[in-house]
């Protein structure tokens, strides 16, 4: 440390380090955030299809195509270590894919499956390919983008601030600097409340509830909630367990719909649909009725699943909430 002190490229680059720090945080929520989401993606995508029937003495035995043919022979019916089963060996799975190590076997594995107790087959579904391809764009190269990209602009400031320190010159002041971004933020994020001036007692009401800090706390808890209750799937499940995450799923629905109620209450339709939020959390809102009455007339199908896929965009609500996740997505967007 004694050297850190003596040297002034030193010193630069452990304040960037540093002070990069907060912005960093953020950049990890957002990481967790996109892990989460292709976590989910993959569990209803893969969940109990990287399934062969093995054996001590013999190996592989690719011939037995399904789980009830392997238990009958007097064999092992095994995952490969590599899985979606669950949310938690997902994630391990995709982080193996973001450091591009052996991600391509994987993506073999996925092209290769089938159906839950079936054994893989080549090429059985191809594009499934698209999947693995899309999180190694995302994960592998916009995030780590993001990381390098948030140090080497606290790494500039820091030599700017030096730089002008050296020549007797007043930088920017913390304050002056916050003052700043607050003023970005406000010109680029609020918008004006549309409410009737002769509105009545309970609107009044309604509208101080939807405006108080406290209230967009409690939905981003019932978002994390929402977020816990999806990531409970996994292979093998009962159908008391389906039952009760589609009952979990109606309750979520059902909040959110009250939600969206008291906000077009509060804002008025018009006001409601001139932030770009709302329409998207009233888009995320519609999809998932859709979804629920979907999974009442059909009890399975490509369209049923692709309705629980869109079902992660609530997870994206919670972005809204934060201004320093914001300035990460859109910056994500911009790259």
């Amino acid at each position: 440390l004694r050297a850190v002190a003596k040297s002034s490229g030193m010193r630069l680059v452990l304040l960037s380090l540093l002070e990069s720090l907060p912005s960093l945080s953020h950049v990890f929520v957002i990481s967790a955030l996109i892990l989460t989401i292709f976590g989910i993606m993959g569990v209803q995508f893969f969940s109990g299809m990287f399934y062969a029937c093995t054996n001590d003495l013999w190996g592989d035995m690719s011939q037995i195509k399904t789980q009830v043919e392997c238990e009958a022979s007097g064999l092992r019916w095994e995952t490969n270590r590599s899985n979606f089963d669950n949310l938690a060996l997902a994630i391990i799975t995709l982080f193996q894919i973001a450091t591009t190590e052996g991600w391509i076997d994987v993506m073999y594995l996925g092209m290769d499956s089938t159906e839950p107790g079936h054994a893989l087959e080549v090429n059985h579904r191809p594009w499934m390919a698209c999947y693995f391809l899309v999180f190694v764009v995302v994960g592998a190269f916009f995030l780590v983008n993001l990381f390098t990209g948030v140090l080497v602009d606290k790494y500039e400031r820091q030599h700017r601030e030096m730089a002008a320190a050296a020549l007797n010159a007043e930088p920017l002041t913390p304050t002056q600097i916050e003052w700043r971004q607050i003023l970005e933020v406000m010109t680029t994020t609020i918008t004006p409340l549309n409410r009737h001036s002769n509105a009545s007692r309970a609107t009044l009401f309604i509208t101080s509830i939807v405006l108080n800090d406290k209230f967009d706390n409690i939905i981003m808890g019932i978002i994390a909630l929402n977020t816990v209750v999806m990531s409970m799937e996994h292979a093998g499940q009962s159908s008391e367990w389906n039952w009760a995450l589609f009952t979990a799923n109606v309750f979520f629905v059902v909040i959110f719909a009250v939600e969206a109620s008291l906000k077009i209450i509060a804002l008025t339709p018009s006001g409601y649909v001139s932030d770009h939020w709302n329409k998207f959390d009233f888009t995320v809102l519609v999809l998932s009725v859709v979804g629920i009455i979907m999974s009442e007339t059909y009890s399975n199908g490509p369209a049923l699943s692709v309705f629980r896929i869109l079902r992660l965009a609530r997870l994206l609500r919670a972005v809204r909430v934060a201004r320093g996740l914001r300035t990460v997505i859109r910056t994500l967007l911009g790259s």
